[in-house]
């Protein structure tokens, strides 16, 4: 039986991917290092430090993986202040479900980010039972950990949780965590998403209510 719906933030509840994709860009453009939309893809659904060790390993820059991140953060902040915005039926969603399913966060963001978004979006606090956030783990996604954290945290087990996911990272980590994941055409096309086994393919939050919940658990 189905007891909770663990969603992941980027993507999926806020449409933040491109603007993670410009502030990245942004922050290494100062480095002189090219970064297209093609190399952020292969990092889609990981932390920001995976990101900046993978691209910064063979190159010398003033300033460690963290002063990046920080800077980072400050760019993408700017960025979401003007342009962030909600997918199209997340908190119909939320309604619908959480008189009977426990709700919970599973994010490779930083805890700072996640703060920021619900500066943005007020209304967002407090909507989660469980938030768990990129610092929080050894192992960060694909690694099944994030979400088994969060099957913990909840003190439920992994097959009792549906993951709504966007990335093929997030399907991996949700999918090894022995979770039935939901794949959105958010970030990625159905035909990439296909590859990686979702139990269901939506192209939007819209689609889901009840007996659409009900139907993953038979």
């Amino acid at each position: 039986m189905i007891k909770a719906i663990i969603f992941d933030q980027d993507g999926v509840i806020i449409d933040s991917e491109p603007l993670h994709y410009e502030s990245v860009r942004i922050l290494l453009k100062k480095h002189n290092i090219p970064f297209s939309k093609e190399e952020h893809k292969k990092f889609q659904g990981r932390n920001l430090r995976d990101l900046l060790e993978e691209v910064l390993k063979d190159r010398k820059i003033n300033q460690t993986i963290e002063e990046l991140i920080n800077e980072n953060r400050k760019i993408w902040e700017e960025l979401a202040k003007q342009d962030l915005k909600i997918f199209p039926g997340f908190y119909r969603l939320i309604k619908l479900i959480k008189k009977k399913y426990k709700i919970a966060l599973t994010t490779s963001v930083r805890r700072k980010t996640r703060e920021i978004v619900e500066e943005i979006f007020p209304e967002q606090k407090g909507i989660f039972e469980v938030e768990v956030t990129g610092e929080e783990v050894k192992n960060t996604k694909p690694h099944p950990e994030p979400y088994l954290s969060t099957a913990t945290r909840l003190k439920l087990k992994p097959e009792e949780c549906i993951v709504i996911e966007d990335t093929i990272n997030g399907i991996k980590s949700a999918k090894a965590a022995g979770m039935k994941v939901i794949a959105i055409t958010n970030t990625f096309g159905k035909k990439v998403l296909e590859k990686e086994n979702p139990d269901i393919i939506i192209n939007s939050l819209k689609e889901i209510n009840l007996k659409f919940i009900k139907n993953l658990e038979k």
